[in-house]
């Protein structure tokens, strides 16, 4: 038996655990990334990683696990493109805005130690820059996602791409060390 077929057994037999572990391992990876040729840090913030590694194996695993297969369970029976349109609409434009990003800001404050008016504080400042990025990442990837991949695969797949996306929401929770817009300034829009 080959490795590939044993990853895909073990991601169909143990979907939680498999998601758990796969999500939380990129979560770090992407932060540290971050942290060290993003930022150009000299010392990684150890509780930030711990932080990105709870929120990887708890809200990306083990979370969107349970989403992903309540969207099928709920969704399936629709027409192809109805389903998959209605999959994407669902996911970003209820659940990702509404619920993942909030827990986002709210979770990593408070795992810093920042009180809840600084952490809604800095949800309110950056919540529409990070749907916005958010948008331009997940619309077109779900889109595929939803259509080409099958249930067992979509969470290893999300991952792939939520690398990146952890890098950028590592990057808008880091310290004021740097500006933070990722977004052209209205006011100076040189580039």
């Amino acid at each position: 038996m080959g490795l590939r077929v044993l990853i895909n057994d073990f991601l169909q037999d143990k979907p939680f655990i498999s998601a758990a572990l796969t999500s939380s391992l990129l979560a770090v990876a992407s932060d540290l990334f971050t942290q060290l040729l993003a930022l150009q840090r000299r010392h990684v913030d150890g509780r930030q990683t711990l932080a990105f590694a709870a929120w990887g194996a708890g809200f990306l695993g083990l979370w969107y696990c349970l989403v992903y297969r309540a969207y099928d369970r709920l969704f399936g029976g629709f027409p192809f493109g109805v389903r998959v349109a209605v999959m994407c609409a669902v996911d970003n434009a209820v659940h990702m805005p509404l619920v993942s990003i909030p827990l986002f800001y709210l979770f990593m404050g408070w795992a810093r130690g920042s009180p809840l008016h600084q952490n809604t504080r800095a949800l309110r400042k950056e919540w529409w820059q990070t749907v916005w990025m958010g948008w331009l990442i997940w619309v077109p990837f779900q889109t595929l996602n939803f259509s080409l991949v099958p249930l067992h695969l979509r969470l290893p797949a999300m991952m792939v791409v939520s690398f990146f996306w952890n890098a950028l929401l590592s990057y808008l929770v880091a310290p004021e060390e740097q500006p933070k817009s990722v977004l052209p300034d209205e006011e100076n829009t040189d580039i």
